[in-house]
């Protein structure tokens, strides 16, 4: 297992084989070496002014992604690149060759780094993990691999698309979306929030209050444990395999140990939040805030 680029605050990121290497490598003036390999990092710093309510996207890969409010109206970025090659000279060209740009496009703060000689075919131990700054209204749209993502109090809305790498939401609201695989996914809101998860081989955890519509939680081999408010009214569609379905409301249908089908509270079946909850080899379990 491996530790792939880190953003300022030392997240711990997912790329293969890197870990253990690193333990037996050794740091030389921003460049590590392991073995018969050489890994060259420095970080690129971008700021934009934009105007208010402007929405974010980033675009990175094989490294975290890691966002939290600013105190100002400003975007504000730090990009970790790393590259590799046989020495020094080759991990620092493989690095430079990482490109970094922040720029409105189409109304569309576009946060960006590419490997310019072919994003197609990209070294293994090269990536680029971002840690940024945005105004709490910001609407943003999240795209890595091989890496986490976090995201704290932000209330504009999260789109949040990873591979192998946990998503982690706190503090947030809005409309809210979540794909990862090999990984776990946590989120907890400030408000009601629209809310649809997809994970595979890792476990889903809810902390808050839905809108009225479609609010969906799908994994594969993990838990899904949601925290509702007691009042809430709402329908409910949740199964699993080889593990029970366990709930604090009372649920007007159907409660058998793996499946739970029916209304809860004064739920308007028109009008309610309808809630599809599916996993296999994990519990359900719904409780009361």
């Amino acid at each position: 297992m491996s530790k792939a680029p880190s953003g300022k605050r030392g997240q711990s990121l997912v790329v293969t084989g890197l870990v253990a290497l690193l333990l037996s490598g050794s740091l030389v003036g921003g460049c590590v070496t392991i073995g018969s390999t050489v890994q060259a990092r420095d970080t690129v710093a971008r700021t934009l002014a934009v105007p208010a309510g402007t929405p974010v996207r980033v675009e990175t890969f094989n490294g975290g992604i890691e966002v939290s409010r600013s105190s100002g109206s400003d975007l504000s970025a730090e990009v970790e690149r790393t590259g590799e090659g046989s020495d020094k000279g080759e991990a620092e060209a493989n690095r430079d060759a990482i490109e970094v740009t922040l720029e409105v496009v189409d109304g569309v703060a576009l946060l960006r780094a590419i490997y310019t000689p072919s994003p197609a075919s990209i070294p293994g131990g090269s990536g680029a993990a971002v840690t940024l700054e945005v105004p709490a209204s910001t609407r943003l749209e999240l795209m890595t691999s091989n890496g986490p993502i976090a995201v704290r109090d932000i209330s504009g809305g999260v789109d949040a698309r990873t591979s192998n790498g946990p998503v982690n939401l706190s503090g947030v609201d809005g409309a809210l979306a979540v794909e990862t695989s090999n990984g776990p996914v946590t989120v907890g809101t400030t408000g009601p929030v629209t809310l649809a998860v997809h994970t595979s081989n890792g476990g889903i955890t809810f902390d808050g209050s839905l809108h009225p519509g479609d609010a969906t939680f799908e994994t594969s081999n993990g838990p899904v444990e949601l925290r509702l408010p007691a009042d809430a009214a709402f329908t409910i569609d949740a199964t699993t395999s080889n593990s029970k379905a366990t709930s604090e409301f009372e649920v007007d249908g159907v409660a058998t140990e793996s499946e739970l089908q029916g209304t809860v509270g004064a739920a308007d079946p028109a009008a309610a939040t309808k809630m599809v909850v599916h996993t296999s080899n994990g519990p359900i379990t719904l409780t009361k805030d």
